[in-house]
């Protein structure tokens, strides 16, 4: 307690986490109708590397964006026809093109990897797939299926 009274944020903390821990002991003594033991108390290692490989994905997703924002030809606005100074490019940085395909692919393989991942911890009934891993890859797959239809010639 201090001078106030009150308990400390350290103090509510440490109680919470013993809680928790009270909490995570009571759910593995239960058994399951199976007649084991409940042992799923953290995330494991196939959990933790579907989150990380999801994000991955949805970096990459973001990089490539970035990319070919900047390989886009820059568009004039009404001020800059207005007053002439229309001196800027006019066409694709084709260079950048290869590296945002190849971003893609990659996105795409990190996406479906995870995906198995999280197809390996769907045994219990409230195993569920992570909405996230779904939306990116059919957002990669869509975008690598527009990147070739639309600049399949400067490849």
């Amino acid at each position: 307690m201090n001078l106030n009274g009150k308990d400390s944020s350290h103090a509510r903390r440490v109680q919470a986490k013993k809680e928790k821990e009270a909490e995570q002991a009571k759910v593995a003594k239960e058994v399951t109708s199976k007649g084991l033991r409940n042992r799923r108390l953290k995330p494991d290692w196939v959990v933790n590397a579907a989150t990380v490989l999801s994000i991955i994905s949805w970096i990459g997703a973001f990089a490539v964006w970035l990319i070919i924002d900047q390989a886009s030809p820059v568009r004039t606005q009404f001020f800059e026809t207005f007053t002439g100074t229309t001196h800027f490019a006019q066409q694709w940085n084709t260079s950048l093109l290869p590296t945002a395909l190849v971003l893609l692919i990659v996105s795409f393989v990190t996406c479906v990897i995870a995906f198995f991942f999280n197809m390996m911890r769907m045994r219990r009934k409230t195993d569920k797939y992570r909405k996230s891993i779904i939306i990116i890859g059919v957002i990669t797959l869509i975008g690598i299926a527009a990147f070739i239809m639309r600049f399949g010639p400067y490849l």
